[in-house]
Order: structure tokens, then C-alpha cells, then sequence
């Protein structure tokens, strides 16, 4: 039998959240400057797109949602739209920049105690999905390496 646990159940996902907002705003004006500089002929569209992000990023952030976003998805997608393709570097430093976020997280002072298992239940944390490739580093970072037998991505 599995028993899951929710990321924020064991950490503190508010400096997270604050760290992943940041991210999203540079990462942002990151594009802006690729805009500016390879696609001059794309500004408004661009703009416009930037806009929209932030309008999606302060409802994120407003809601308490924002550790649910892929950024990279999202940039690549809503961008793409509009006709500015992004380099893959620009994409892998706006997933390093979210990688880099979720170091932020604080454990709880009472996380261990919530970890205790009964005979023959397997210990299962969910993290969210935009948390992808940041999961091995989170749980070194909260001091949680091996206390769990599986990691699931989901909300």
C-alpha cells in the first residue's frame, strides 16, 4: 500500500514560490532581449505575449499556484505563437532558473514526524509537475534523500 505525501507537507513552499516568480520575471525579460536582438520586426507581438505572461504570472502568484507552472512550456508555447521561436539555450536556462527555485524550499520542523510508516506501506511524495528535474536536489536540500520510496509528479 502506498502512502502519499504532498511536497507541502514536508516543506515550506512560500520562499519557492517567491524564488520561481523571480525566475519567471527574468527568464521573461531574458526573451524580451532574444526578441529585441533576433526578431525586431516581432517587438509588439512580443510585448503583448510579455503582457499576457504577466497577467498569467499575477494570478499565479495571487492564487498560491505558481510552483505549477512549466515555465518553459509556457514561454515556448505562448511565444511560439506569435511567430518567436526559442533557442534551446534560452529554454534551458529558464529550466535551470526553476530548478534553481525550488533550493528555496524551507523544511518543516516537524517533516520527519509525518514520515513514519506502517509495515508494508511504501512512502510516495508528490511533487508538482513543473518540479520535474529538480526532485533529486529538493530532497538533498531539505534532508530527505532516501526517506521516500518513489517520487510522482502531479497535483
Amino acid at each position: 500500500m502506498d502512502r502519499v505525501v504532498d511536497l507541502g507537507d514536508v516543506c515550506d513552499l512560500g520562499p519557492v514560490r517567491a524564488a520561481l516568480a523571480e525566475a519567471f520575471r527574468q527568464s521573461r525579460d531574458r526573451i524580451d532581449a532574444v526578441a529585441y536582438m533576433e526578431r525586431h520586426e516581432l517587438l509588439d507581438a512580443v510585448e503583448r505575449v510579455g503582457r499576457a505572461l504577466d497577467h498569467h504570472l499575477a494570478e499565479a502568484v495571487a492564487a498560491a499556484r505558481v510552483e505549477t507552472i512549466d515555465q518553459a512550456a509556457l514561454f515556448a508555447e505562448a511565444y511560439g505563437a506569435v511567430g518567436l521561436d526559442l533557442p534551446p539555450d534560452v529554454l534551458d536556462h529558464v529550466r535551470a532558473a526553476q530548478v534553481m527555485a525550488w533550493r528555496r524550499a524551507v523544511p518543516r520542523p516537524d517533516a520527519g514526524e509525518g514520515l513514519a510508516r506502517a509495515p508494508g506501506t511504501r512512502l510516495v511524495l508528490r511533487v508538482p509537475p513543473a518540479a520535474a528535474g529538480a526532485e533529486e536536489p529538493l530532497l538533498e536540500h531539505l534532508g530527505l534523500e532516501g526517506a521516500f520510496d518513489r517520487v510522482v509528479a502531479g497535483s
